[in-house]
């Protein structure tokens, strides 16, 4: 081989490299992001506000922790948002807790994994 084709070839090998460390850099990052507390907060508040606006009574009251609880939800509007969501609160009944705000009271939200990167709501709780 020539010295012009092995510049090439390790040109080539070098440019293979690199993206192949550019897509395992890329691929960690939206990994851990996926898993960060930022992220989680925002799929409590998302799922929070789903369960809002849909006003499924039955939903709600297989989600409530209690009967104050319930009476909460059921009393809010479609349009009732959740806001001010915490981050990890730590674990209750071995499920991560979070907090949330929904009329102005603050609710403990407890969480399950659905997925790699899904969870889902397994019990609201106002405080």
């Amino acid at each position: 081989m020539t010295k012009k084709t092995n510049k090439i070839i390790i040109g080539a090998i070098s440019i293979l490299l690199i993206l192949f460390f550019a897509v395992k850099v890329t691929l960690w990052g939206r990994e851990v992001y996926l898993n960060s507390d930022d992220h989680i907060s925002s799929v409590v508040t998302k799922k929070t506000n789903n369960i809002l606006s849909k006003h499924d009574l039955s939903e709600m009251k297989q989600l409530a922790s209690d009967a104050k609880t319930y009476n909460l939800l059921k009393q809010t509007s479609k349009s009732t948002k959740a806001e001010n969501t915490s981050g990890y609160q730590g674990k209750e009944d071995s499920m991560p807790s979070y907090t949330t705000e929904i009329d102005g009271k603050n609710v403990n939200i407890q969480i399950t994994r659905t997925g790699k990167y899904d969870w889902g709501i397994r019990r609201i709780e106002e405080q």
